[in-house]
């Protein structure tokens, strides 16, 4: 495959827009039942995102205490054809030491898929 091909193919998976999840299950670091969406709702928006073309989400283990990750891991279970990619980010310490755990988590969390 030439580099002409990957990026002809990468532009017709991925869409230039996509979906921020910090506020599902709550916002960033809170969680609490006047903050944010609720499962539900945010399921409702990750569904509308698919329909109108967006196949890429972006989560990260912090959002909501965990919560969005969580909420996104079960959607992608009830949708596992659906095309999309789902991006993380561990923690906010710069060592290593601290990231390995943080990433064996997220990848319990969301999975392999």
């Amino acid at each position: 495959m030439t580099t002409s091909d990957l990026t002809s193919t990468l532009r017709r998976r991925f869409r230039p827009v996509l979906l921020g999840t910090d506020n599902f299950g709550g916002d960033a670091g809170t969680v609490a039942s006047d903050i944010g969406l609720d499962a539900a709702g945010s399921t409702t928006i990750l569904d509308h995102a698919v329909e109108v073309g967006s196949t890429v989400f972006d989560t990260a283990d912090i959002y909501a205490q965990g919560a969005t990750e969580r909420i996104v891991a079960d959607w992608r279970s009830a949708h596992p054809d659906a095309d999309v990619l789902i991006q993380t980010k561990a923690g906010s310490s710069t060592t290593s030491r601290f990231h390995r755990p943080r990433a064996r988590g997220t990848f319990g969390t969301l999975g392999s898929a």
